[in-house]
């Protein structure tokens, strides 16, 4: 037997049968290969018959024992996880920008009623803001400041929850840069 693999009494690996290593030599006979096994039985023999009962089935109560076996430490009973609480937001879902700014200034937008640790997907006239995957506090509010040459006119700022799903834009007005 190769050596390291656990074998018992029969020679045999743990959970292997001799239908397995049949199975085996009928496709190694297939390639070509001769494999002489022991112990195999002649063909024509008749085939050997079981010893002992081959389906106990379940045990079933009786006085001496009064119930079946309950889990114990190797396999303990799990409980399933409870399920997330809803969260509902505790009103319009509101997003503030600066208003107006020049170009090359600073730009704060500013999310309020998003929900409370959710990742934020800002995009700045539909297109996403790179990484910033902003998340909302346990109030339910976040802030983003950003400085960008945008060209003169509105552009939009639309936040998204990315679990809740929920949405707030606002619009802001560049105009030419002070120099």
């Amino acid at each position: 037997m190769p050596a390291g693999l656990p074998h018992d009494r029969s020679g045999l690996a743990p959970g292997a049968t001799r239908a397995h290593f049949a199975a085996a030599a009928a496709i190694l006979a297939v390639a070509g290969c001769q494999i002489q096994v022991e112990d195999d039985p002649v063909p024509g023999s008749p085939a050997p018959k079981p010893v002992g009962p081959q389906n106990p089935g379940p045990k079933s109560p009786s006085p001496n024992n009064p119930s079946p076996k309950s889990p114990g430490p190797e396999s303990p009973a799990i409980d399933p996880p409870p399920p997330p609480k809803r969260w509902f937001s505790r009103g319009k879902t509101v997003l503030t920008g600066c208003g107006t700014f020049a170009r090359f200034e600073d730009c704060t937008v500013q999310g309020i009623n998003f929900k409370p640790g959710e990742k934020i997907q800002l995009s700045f006239d539909g297109y996403p803001i790179f990484n910033p995957f902003l998340r909302a506090d346990k109030t339910s509010w976040w802030d983003y400041t950003r400085g960008h040459n945008p060209s003169v006119g509105p552009h939009t700022y639309t936040a998204r929850g990315l679990e809740s799903g929920v949405e707030a834009s606002t619009t802001v007005q560049v105009t030419p840069a002070k120099f």
